[in-house]
């Protein structure tokens, strides 16, 4: 974030701490609602901090775009990461808001409600066309549900808060992150305290509701780069260097990953019977990896502005080399390899045993829903009533689970998809 009054950077430059977190760099290449409303999110408060600083027109305008593309990508999950800021303006703010506070609240909140009824431009028609109960998942369950944790994945309260530490890796290593001067200074920066609201009003937001993620933390990771950046520079400013940890930590961390997978090259049938999962296919991407955390541990030991940069640089092309290391794992997870072995799964009728997160839809372009069934015993019942029918069920053993069925067997998230049919 840009300082309004001397027109610079700080030191830490948050882009690049955003860039390197690994928790961004993983699922930022996602394609999940999550991303599209980041982005939102991100427009909303840059438009709150716009606001904040006397361009109100303008301001409040990006305010209302940003909180509706979040409605249209996640609904009101939008309202999480944007609110607490835009009410809380008054905390984080340095010097006085352009209008009252109670003006502020009216017009934040206006175009909060805008950028929500914004949607009905695409909601009401939908739910015209639509039955009253495909309606009611679009308006509530897909919304609110969340909420009550209706979505198969209701977590503790205490569940983000201890994974904190490992989504803040590697800046948990820093020496800044735990000196009290350091947060004495930083704390005196506009940006710190944006960030601090933003990020940790989230953090609570979402503990207090059933159904979490670690990934629902994703939109507000700009405002905890914003507080890591001023951290770095607070700590810059008494003459500690917040970066040689972090950055050291990283660079083990490439060289081991780099290692394993090259062993895992070089003897493939070993790692294949001892972790049951087919290892890297080549040596170069971890030859690679291994470069990569040379070349991030020299990073840490330099002194420059240049470093920040270099080593989030390094760490997105050793996060690409580890991918790349890891392509036999996402294959032997692709949906599209149920597909190929299973001929007809666009038409023919399918069942699929326990919890059902939507494995082969898009994979096989079905239309038809897919059923589910409580356990591996109704699938004979369920096939007889079904000519033609398939049914699959996660099991630990390539052994039929059931008697007078045929099955087959598929490597699935490490463990077998078993396909029965008659």
């Amino acid at each position: 974030m840009r300082d309004y009054k001397t027109d610079t950077l700080p030191v830490g430059q948050p882009h690049w701490i955003l860039a390197g977190l690994p928790m961004f760099a993983i699922f930022g290449q996602a394609f999940m609602f999550d991303t599209v409303l980041a982005c939102g999110a991100l427009i909303a408060v840059i438009g709150t901090v716009t606001a904040a600083h006397g361009r109100m027109r303008p301001g409040l305008l990006l305010l209302l775009l940003g909180v509706s593309l979040g409605f249209a990508s996640k609904g009101p999950v939008i309202l999480l990461h944007t609110v607490p800021v835009a009410l809380l303006a008054p905390f984080w703010v340095t010097g006085e808001l352009p209008v009252s506070r109670m003006k502020w609240t009216l017009l934040v909140m206006a175009a909060i409600v805008g950028g929500a009824a914004a949607n009905a431009v695409w909601v009401l028609p939908s739910l015209i066309e639509m039955s009253k109960s495909s309606g009611w998942e679009l308006v509530w369950t897909q919304t609110f549900g969340r909420v009550g944790g209706k979505f198969g994945h209701p977590r503790p309260m205490w569940f983000l808060f201890a994974l904190l530490p490992a989504l803040v890796l590697p800046w948990t290593l820093s020496s800044a992150a735990w000196s009290r001067s350091v947060w004495g200074r930083a704390l005196k920066s506009e940006s710190v305290r944006l960030g601090l609201v933003w990020f940790v009003s989230a953090l609570v937001l979402h503990s207090l509701s059933a159904g979490k993620h670690a990934y629902y933390l994703f939109p507000s990771l700009p405002g905890l780069a914003l507080v890591i950046a001023g951290l770095v520079e607070s700590a810059a400013a008494e003459g500690k260097d917040a970066l040689k940890f972090p950055m050291a930590a990283g660079a083990m961390l490439m060289i081991a990953g780099g290692t394993a997978f090259f062993f895992g090259a070089i003897f493939p049938s070993e790692v294949r019977s001892f972790f049951d999962f087919d290892p890297a296919s080549g040596i170069l991407p971890p030859v690679g990896l291994v470069f990569c955390g040379f070349a991030c541990w020299r990073i840490a030991r330099a002194r420059g502005s240049w470093r920040l940069a270099a080593g989030a640089t390094a760490g997105l092309v050793a996060l690409l080399l580890a991918q790349m290391s890891l392509t036999p794992v996402w294959q032997q997870n692709d949906p599209s390899r149920i597909v190929q072995a299973v001929a007809g799964l666009r038409e023919r009728p399918v069942a699929w045993v326990g919890g059902y997160n939507g494995e082969i839809n898009f994979a096989a372009a079905r239309t038809e829903p897919v059923a589910t069934l409580d356990n591996v015993s109704q699938a004979p019942d369920w096939l007889s009533a079904h000519p033609g029918g398939v049914v699959f069920a996660h099991v630990g053993q390539a052994k039929a689970p059931v008697a007078g069925v045929d099955a087959t067997f598929l490597r699935w998230r490490g463990r077998y998809l078993a396909v029965m049919i008659r």
